[in-house]
């Protein structure tokens, strides 16, 4: 199903006009598209809510993010900025909803969601200036280089997570 991404989603540099859904596969919405169940759910059409079941969505996303790292990381060592950047634009709307997901939040727009990432309780360090270094240069190695250590905290941030829900409470 095509889904038409509303105006306050098409900022830069996440602009895009439609989305697919496919409700019978996450792993197939996430491959094709950003920020689709953040919009769905701003739109309250019943879907999957990915910051309700962290532990299927958060892995989900990191498992795409690792198989496409090494092309993104091909084409900067091949000096083709311009077709890395759709993917570094993809993997950084995946990012901002991924870490919004991890605190049960969705994202209802990218710029609220920017502007508020220092609010979230689980973050990383100094969030807020490296999330908007590479929303500025999405085409740039340095940006990809700073996506792949908010990837990796993410993970960190992840797994801490879940040994803490484990815990018996006292």
């Amino acid at each position: 199903m095509k889904i038409k991404v509303p105006t306050a989603f098409q900022v830069s540099p996440f602009v895009k006009e439609e989305l697919v859904y496919d409700e019978t596969s996450i792993e197939y919405t996430i491959q094709n598209g950003y920020f689709t169940y953040d919009i769905l759910k701003g739109q309250n059409i019943a879907a999957y809510e990915p910051w309700l079941d962290i532990e299927h969505a958060i892995p989900l996303i990191l498992e795409s993010w690792k198989a496409n790292k090494p092309s993104i990381s091909h084409l900067f060592k091949e000096r083709k900025r311009d077709a890395a950047q759709p993917l570094m634009v993809h993997y950084t709307a995946h990012y901002l909803s991924s870490l919004y997901w991890l605190n049960g939040l969705y994202v209802r727009t990218p710029q609220l969601a920017i502007l508020n990432i220092n609010t979230l309780l689980n973050k990383p360090i100094n969030i807020e200036e490296r999330f908007a270094f590479i929303i500025n240069r999405p085409g740039h190695y340095h940006s990809f280089i700073q996506l792949i250590q908010l990837y990796e905290e993410l993970e960190k941030l992840f797994a801490t997570i879940k040994i803490k829900k484990k815990r018996p409470s006292l």
